[in-house]
């Protein structure tokens, strides 16, 4: 498993598992797409590359997973993987997906990943986060 939905009491709040900040990242995009909509019905036809440059992993993280949901509510297009590469503030991902396809049925409307109670820890093998439904 990628991901563990954790109790939250207005949010959805998650813990990703990966030993690199790399791993984590991607399993992040993969876990935020996932509770968006069922993966089965995604295809993977649409690939774009981001690149985003902050003073911190931390700002890194929260930029990525917003993105994924400004592509999603601006051209209706969702990336359920990605291929990250980092080096110091610095991050390059190529995301792959596909829009999404009539009469879906989203597991949740999520409105923005946020800095609440963010915890990134590769050394422990997990991060945690919060997104505001």
């Amino acid at each position: 498993m990628l991901y563990d939905i954790l109790d939250h009491t207005a949010d959805l709040r998650v813990k990703v598992y990966g030993n690199t900040y790399e791993t984590i990242f991607e399993n992040s995009v993969t876990a935020l797409s996932d509770l968006i909509i069922d993966q089965n019905a995604m295809g993977t036809n649409i690939t774009r590359t981001v690149k985003i440059e902050k003073e911190t992993l931390d700002d890194i993280f929260i930029e990525l997973l917003n993105d994924i949901l400004f592509y999603l509510e601006t051209e209706n297009i969702l990336f359920h993987r990605a291929r990250v590469t980092l080096s110091s503030k610095r991050l390059t991902a190529t995301l792959y997906g596909s829009e999404i396809p009539e009469n879906s049925e989203y597991r949740h409307l999520i409105k923005a990943v946020t800095y609440y109670n963010l915890e990134i820890h590769p050394e422990d093998g997990f991060a945690i986060f919060v997104m505001d439904v």
